[in-house]
């Protein structure tokens, strides 16, 4: 049973944001509402840290992540409010209100294909749908101004989700995933984001029961964690998953990923280079011995093209520089849609999907 709070609202008066206050996102719509971050004035960012103070004491209270939504949505983060909308149903809200919101984020992103489906299973009313594709246009493509390393890699994993569980409402714990872009890549999945620069869920996992998740995924989240920790992270999410644990990681094998990451950090200073350096890459050796002590089945495959990305880190940085950031927003669609079944060499894989099978009987049907 998924706990609640008495009184979610108990010090977040300030956000209560109605139907007329969301429609001022109108005003902040750009293309802008796909990078990763965005720049917020002090006022904001006291009042999400409010809320978000919340949701580290009631991690699993949907009221509270609705609120969250809400306010993403209102200052213009619109993939943190489609995670933040999932979330809030995926832990148990049914109101008409979060799907409301979520279709308007869904049609305001240029994802109108899951606002349309929303109508068709029977939790939206044909007119809101309507006017929503009226306000915002009818394009369905927005998965494709992804960046093409992001949208490959969230492809494999919703992929591989898909094969060792086929029911489309698999309930899904992605750990670590950012601003939650994995949910537009299973758009029926009961999918709840862990990720404390989000929503402020880090260290509250254990608020979950065991085995709690069909599935729990962390697509390139190891290699953040200390070395020290990484085993003890592997075992909190082996708990809580009741079928596997999916991960897409980077690994240490050549001594290539080091080395470029050190490039990376040198030329562009991005942090996660600098993260991948301070807390060490894990090796295949480590993952499958883990696996193996603690009787799990474990599937290894390759993924990526390591030069691919290697080039597609530097072509986003080179165009930020020289401000040509339209032009790649251009590039971004046409690799999505016609070059990514090419961004995968076995040869020299740019990480690894890596499975642990917690139920081995699901691993021997794939």
């Amino acid at each position: 049973m998924v706990s609640t709070v008495t009184n979610p609202n108990q010090g977040l008066d300030f956000i209560t944001l109605g139907k007329a206050a969301l429609k001022n996102i109108r005003m902040l719509m750009s293309p802008s509402v796909w990078k990763a971050t965005h720049r917020i004035n002090s006022f904001q960012r006291q009042r999400l840290q409010s809320i978000l103070d919340e949701i580290t004491k009631h991690p699993t209270d949907y009221r509270i992540h609705f609120i969250l939504a809400e306010y993403y949505f209102s200052i213009g983060r619109i993939i943190p409010a489609i995670a933040e909308c999932r979330t809030s149903i995926g832990l148990g809200n049914k109101s008409p209100e979060v799907y409301l919101l979520l279709a308007e984020a869904y049609v305001a992103v240029g994802c109108g294909s899951f606002a349309e489906d929303l109508f068709t299973r029977g939790l939206l009313p044909a007119e809101y749908l309507r006017n929503l594709q009226r306000e915002y246009g009818t394009d369905t493509d927005g998965l494709l101004k992804l960046p093409p390393f992001i949208y490959q890699r969230l492809q494999a994993i919703g992929t591989r989700v898909k094969k060792a569980i086929p029911d489309p409402h698999v309930r899904i714990l992605d750990v670590g995933g950012g601003e939650g872009q994995l949910c537009l890549f299973m758009p029926n999945a009961r999918y709840i984001l862990a990720e404390p620069t989000i929503n402020g869920i880090a260290d509250q996992l254990s608020a979950f029961p065991e085995k709690f998740f069909d599935a729990v995924v962390a697509c390139h989240v190891l290699e953040h964690i200390e070395e020290i920790e990484k085993e003890n992270f592997l075992e909190a999410l082996c708990s809580l998953a009741k079928n596997c644990v999916i991960l897409l990681e980077p690994v240490n094998s050549d001594g290539y990923a080091a080395r470029a990451d050190a490039l990376i950090y040198r030329i562009t200073r991005a942090l996660w280079a600098k993260e991948h350096l301070d807390c060490k890459l894990p090796t295949l050796e480590m993952l499958r011995d883990f696996a193996s002590r603690h009787g799990l089945e474990c599937n290894v495959m390759p993924n990526g093209d390591r030069a691919a990305v290697f080039w597609m880190v530097f072509a986003s940085h080179y165009a930020n520089v020289a401000g040509k950031t339209n032009e790649l927003q251009e590039i971004v669609p046409f690799s999505n849609r016609y070059l990514t079944e090419s961004l995968s060499n076995p040869n020299q894989p740019n990480d690894y999907l890596v499975e642990f099978y917690v139920d081995k009987s699901s691993a021997a049907k794939l």
